[in-house]
């Protein structure tokens, strides 16, 4: 369901609130930003797909602007770790 909604959102005018929505996503279940995430990739005209990924790059080089590098390393190792840890089974199957 949430996959759906977000293919909605970005067939409609998405672009004009599309900054504010990512910022709040990453925040989110690592899990259901994924979805979100897949459903817009498929729902976006592709057309308009490097607005995105140029506002996501300013907002990612504000974020990061001024760190070392391993400031900036240590900073993708805890996200990826955050989200792999949200999305990968438990060892013992539960």
């Amino acid at each position: 369901m949430l996959r759906v909604v977000a293919e909605h959102y970005a067939r409609g005018d998405a672009h004009t609130s599309i900054s504010n929505l990512l910022t709040r996503l990453k925040d989110a279940n690592a899990a259901d930003a994924e979805v979100f995430l897949e459903g817009l990739a498929a729902g976006w005209p592709k057309a308009n797909r490097s607005l995105v990924i140029r506002e996501a790059l300013l907002r990612l080089a504000d974020e990061l602007q001024g760190k070392s590098s391993e400031a900036i390393f240590r900073y993708f190792l805890e996200r990826y770790a955050r989200r792999a840890s949200q999305s990968s089974p438990s060892p013992n199957g539960v």
